[in-house]
């Protein structure tokens, strides 16, 4: 490296010879007051880039061939750039993601006042493309672009394996980025993990001295459509079943992002009590409200448990839950076609037949079910809540139990205080000949009574500390 420096100008020379073959040479000249004219040039083979993922580090190995030859003008406040640099043979890994995208080739050209970048690469089985051009005048930059590809893997988890093919435009204006077009998954399976064990934040907190953060000279406006392909599929939260339709994002500047259209469950099934239900008709409706809250429209039946002959002219029995109101706020009720009274429904959708009294012992006579973990019995939290309030029991909740084998079973528990100090809950467990009844009694601040009986029969005195 050589830097010198007089009264009319300062130079500098860098001459960098690497291990593996590379190298990197620049010479540049700076003219003192009042021009600062700059001249020079660069010129380089670089094949190391250990450098990218410790200063990214969402980034992993990155391989590849870069070659660089550009002649320097302008000012050091404000260089114009002549010549290319090309990235070839480019490979790049990004864990988060489980991606790892290949054939990188990376095209920078520029003629002083205009650039281009062209590239592609490979990720999966498919292809991404994009074209952009830039012109400055004035210090102020206009830009233009387009990305293509088609069947382009983006992300490879265990939770989410999603194949995309983007036609998106882009145009910039100084700090002002547009962005439009569509993204088309021609295929995606999506298995998110299960969250019962973790902890929410409240929508409303407030973080009493936190600083907001600063604007951003970005502005970015986005109106971005998503069509589902014909194999998109979802399964989580007790939900299975195909996704298909398209929603437009829209986003501005100091606004929420918001989104119109229709995702519909094409034969879906939706988990509850244990039992799964056939999704008849499964709708998220994006009417220009934000994105996170579309509306619900979802009916789901719960087959009979054993086939049935329906005579001419009679209904085959037919009850379900009808799910309204929007995601963050649904809205759950049983029907059933034709009428029965609210517990024959509820026990009807458990144990898939007709003919049960109008409590829950006929439950413990249920066919076996095969749930044995909570993912299984997500569904039927929300359904619990809304029964619950329907008829006037203070805590219905679907949780799983330990039977005496070692095994677990889903089960459901109904709770209510009696007085301030006597809470009474009752529990019955889906396929099994088990109930159990629990008695608390609160002797004071820090003592409980509990009894109970079940599986076993037991009285504990509970001394309670909190801290």
């Amino acid at each position: 490296v050589k830097l010198q420096s007089n009264d009319e100008q300062t130079t500098g020379e860098l001459n960098w010879s690497l291990a593996d073959g590379g190298y990197l040479n620049m010479h540049s000249r700076i003219a003192h007051a009042p021009s600062y004219a700059l001249s020079g040039n660069i010129r380089g083979e670089l094949h190391d880039f250990q450098l990218i993922p410790a200063l990214v580090p969402a980034v992993g190995a990155v391989n590849g061939k870069l070659d660089v030859n550009l002649v320097l003008s302008g000012t050091p406040s404000d260089p114009l750039f002549d010549g290319s640099a090309v990235l070839s043979a480019g490979e790049l890994s990004v864990p988060r993601y489980g991606l790892h995208i290949t054939d990188i080739l990376l095209s920078l050209k520029g003629d002083g006042s205009h650039l281009t970048l062209d590239g592609s690469a490979r990720s999966g089985d498919g292809t991404l493309a994009w074209t952009s051009s830039a012109t400055r005048s004035a210090n102020h930059w206009q830009a233009q672009g387009k990305l293509t590809g088609e069947n382009f893997r983006a992300v490879n988890t265990p939770e989410a394996q999603v194949a995309v093919s983007p036609a998106l435009d882009l145009k910039l204006d100084n700090y002002d980025v547009w962005l439009n077009g569509d993204v088309t998954l021609p295929s995606a399976k999506i298995q998110p993990r299960d969250l019962s064990q973790t902890a929410s934040v409240s929508p409303d907190q407030v973080i009493v001295g936190a600083k907001t953060p600063p604007p951003g000279k970005w502005r970015v406006h986005a109106k971005v459509r998503a069509i589902m392909g014909q194999d998109v599929r979802f399964d989580g939260f007790g939900l299975t079943g195909r996704i298909a339709g398209s929603v437009q994002a829209v986003d501005e500047p100091d606004h929420p992002t918001t989104g119109s259209g229709t995702l519909e469950i094409l034969g879906g099934k939706f988990t509850a009590y244990g039992q799964k239900l056939n999704i008849e008709r499964g709708r998220l409706l994006f009417s220009g409200g934000t994105i996170g809250n579309p509306a619900l429209d979802i009916r789901a039946v719960r087959p009979p448990a054993h086939p049935v002959t329906v005579a001419p002219g009679a209904s085959e029995q037919k009850v379900g839950v009808i799910v309204r109101g929007s995601l963050q706020h649904p809205k759950v009720s049983l029907f059933a076609q034709p009428p029965l009274p609210q517990s024959q429904m509820l026990a009807y959708l458990i144990t898939g037949q007709t003919g049960v009294n109008q409590n829950l012992s006929p439950l413990i006579g249920a066919p076996p079910t095969t749930a044995s973990d909570i993912t299984q019995i997500t569904g039927g939290q929300l359904l619990a809540s809304e029964l619950g309030q329907q008829i006037g029991v203070q805590d219905v909740s679907v949780q799983n139990v330990t039977l005496a084998n070692g095994g677990s079973a889903p089960a459901m528990f109904l709770g209510k205080y009696l007085s301030p100090r006597l809470y009474i809950s009752y529990g019955t467990v889906f396929g099994q000949p088990f109930n159990t009844l629990r008695l608390q009694y609160t002797l004071g601040a820090r003592w409980m009574l509990q009894a109970e009986t079940g599986f076993a029969s037991g009285a504990d005195l509970i001394y309670s500390i909190e801290r």
